[in-house]
């Protein structure tokens, strides 16, 4: 029943059809008007007219839903979707497949499928289908911790005079290999130093890297040296220097000084670096060995002689001649000496070795000497002047005794010493008896 003015209803009858989509005639079969219970239709001209019934197509949207991160060497999915619109009615609805994937940094559609499950009629709905987006973003090197970094630099440089760049074998951050580009991983001098990489594709920002040359070794050797004492210290400021790149050098000074015999390190002390830097290389100091050795002395006494004459004859310091071991030379070092002693003597005719000892004199060592001693001769000759001794003769008349005369008669006495007396002995068969004694006589001649 329709009401259409004040105490009136009107009445439509509609037939009853099945409704599809598309639409169905709403037809009205009859109008009258009724006052309460009582049909006035009469008083009016009714006239109807048919409308239209139908159903539109459920409006649907399905949308992939969206997502977002930072870069991981993985790929970026969502399966998931979100059904809007009016939404499917009871039991209807749809299955999904997903292709959608975002690995490197950028953007992508969420792409996806949809297939409608059984029982639902694509003619009933309206889908809209929406992508939503899938976004990469780089990720940000300057927020990786310690820890989540591999870094492992290319070859290890050492300081060769020219300027060297540094590699990096492997740049990782949470097992992935980073995009960058380096700057600061060029130098010349040893050293510590940074370099820079910045993060590029999939990367961003920065990290910092300590890398170094290593100083270059050097080995400082002092010079050795070795000679026979001369009162004068021995020296070398010679150095052999192994390290050195091309064009480079220093010069040194040493303090090894060696005056008596014996041996001492020669050292470096003092580098001066005109030529090279310092900080560029590792020095290893070996010293060298200065050494002195004795100085060969041959101290040589003369051959003396003289005749026996009652007084020794004594060597003296004036009969000794030095001569060292450089050819020509007979003097000791200036300012040292020798002192000769106990010198050999001789009194009676003979020969004895010119024998003398030998002692250090005022600021000498006798340790600094190889000393040979060569000894000559003392002669003393008999006495140049004769002593004569005559037997004396003497004749007898035959008296039939046997005589012996022990007389006799000696010159040049004077030369005895005191103390010493000519001691004459006379040969026991110098006797006669008989004229006949003697040569050429009968008699008996001892």
């Amino acid at each position: 029943m329709i009401r259409i003015g004040s105490g009136y209803d009107v009445h439509k009858l509609v037939e009853g059809r099945k409704l599809i989509i598309g639409g169905v005639e709403n037809a009205i079969t009859s109008v009258k008007v009724m006052r309460g219970e009582v049909d006035v239709s009469a008083n009016y001209t009714l006239a109807w007219y048919s409308g239209s019934l139908k159903v539109t197509r459920r409006p649907v949207t399905i949308t992939s839903k969206s997502d977002k991160k930072i870069y991981d060497g993985t790929p970026l999915v969502k399966h998931e979707v979100e059904v809007g619109g009016k939404g499917f009615v009871g039991e209807d609805g749809a299955t999904y497949s997903y292709t959608g994937t975002q690995t490197e940094k950028g953007k992508s559609a969420n792409a996806f499928t949809y297939a409608l499950k059984s029982g639902t009629n694509a003619a009933y709905y309206e889908i809209t289908k929406v992508e939503g987006e899938l976004e990469v973003t780089a990720a940000d090197i300057s927020a990786g911790a310690d820890e989540d970094w591999e870094i492992v630099l290319g070859p290890a440089l050492t300081y060769n005079g020219i300027a060297q760049i540094q590699t990096l074998s492997s740049v990782k951050l949470k097992g992935l290999d980073v995009d960058y580009s380096v700057t600061g991983n060029q130098q010349t001098d040893a050293g510590d130093y940074e370099l820079t990489l910045a993060g590029q594709g999939n990367f961003t920002g920065t990290k910092t890297v300590e890398w170094s040359i290593a100083k270059k070794a050097l080995t400082l050797t002092a010079g050795s040296g070795s000679k026979p004492y001369d009162g004068t210290p021995l020296t070398s400021n010679a150095v052999m220097a192994e390290g050195f790149v091309a064009g480079e050098s220093a010069t040194y000074a040493c303090t090894g000084s060696q005056l008596d015999v014996g041996s001492s390190a020669n050292v470096v002390t003092t580098i001066d670096w005109t030529g090279a830097k310092a900080g560029n290389y590792a020095v290893t100091k070996k010293p060298g060995v200065l050494s002195v050795v004795p100085l060969a002395v041959t101290v040589k006494s003369k051959n003396i002689s003289k005749p026996f004459d009652g007084t020794p004859l004594r060597l003296t310091a004036g009969d000794i001649e030095l001569s060292c071991g450089v050819s020509g030379v007979h003097a000791l070092p200036a300012g040292e000496s020798f002192v000769y002693g106990d010198f050999a003597s001789r009194t009676e005719a003979g020969q004895t070795s010119a024998t003398f000892t030998v002692a250090a004199g005022a600021n000498t060592k006798l340790t600094n000497y190889a000393i040979t001693p060569v000894y000559g001769t003392i002669t003393i000759t008999k006495s140049a002047t004769e002593i004569g001794v005559t037997a004396r003769s003497k004749s007898w008349p035959y008296d039939a005794t046997t005589h012996e005369l022990h007389e006799y008669d000696a010159t040049n006495l004077d030369i005895l010493q005191p103390g010493e007396e000519l001691v004459v002995t006379f040969k026991a068969s110098s006797k006669v008896t008989t004229p006949k004694d003697g040569p050429g006589e009968d008699g008996k001649v001892a």
